[in-house]
């Protein structure tokens, strides 16, 4: 069986990034666009949403540690299930 990948763009907006002199963490935090075609449909997804990033400072470089990305609102389902029995 063959996979076939999406194309996916993802548009990060700053909002803002915050760490102190002294610490090793900082976090940031803006909006994003997520857009991609579904399969099989090929119908365009388009969703918004607020995220935050949380970085390390490991041996004087700044590495991204976790993040996480909410959607505004419903998030409509791109494939529905058959629920009746």
């Amino acid at each position: 069986m063959k996979t076939q990948l999406l194309p996916l763009l993802v548009c990060l907006t700053g909002g803002a990034a915050f760490a102190q002199s002294t610490s090793a963490i900082a976090y940031e935090y803006g909006t994003f666009n997520l857009s991609f075609d579904s399969l099989p449909d090929n119908k365009h997804i388009d969703h918004e949403g607020a995220y935050i990033r949380t970085w390390r400072k490991e041996k004087g470089q700044w590495l991204a540690d976790i993040a996480f990305m909410r959607p505004f609102g419903n998030m409509t389902l791109v494939a529905e299930t058959d629920t009746k029995k």
